[in-house]
């Protein structure tokens, strides 16, 4: 089982905004244009699954930390080829 947070850039308000999802696999798509697919599975059979970008794009998320079952990170996701700061 894995926890991935998802957070986006802060706000003008300086609120920031994140999701949290839990998932027993997932799957990572780096695209040439610098957004990086996430989907998340209910089972490693599934084929269906649920799909976050991460990007530089004000709209998307722009880091995702993957947790394993016992709470460390195992994984920490950015655009594809994108300079990066750590959030959170």
């Amino acid at each position: 089982m894995f926890t991935l947070k998802f957070f986006k850039k802060k706000s003008d308000d300086d609120a920031q905004v994140s999701s949290v999802v839990s998932a027993k696999s997932y799957q990572k798509y780096e695209q040439s244009n610098g957004v990086t697919m996430i989907t998340v599975y209910d089972s490693p059979f599934q084929t269906d699954g649920v799909t976050y970008n991460i990007s530089e794009s004000e709209r998307e998320f722009i880091v995702c930390y993957v947790e394993n079952a016992s709470g460390k990170t195992i994984d920490t996701i950015h655009a594809a080829d994108k300079p990066h700061a750590v959030i959170g």
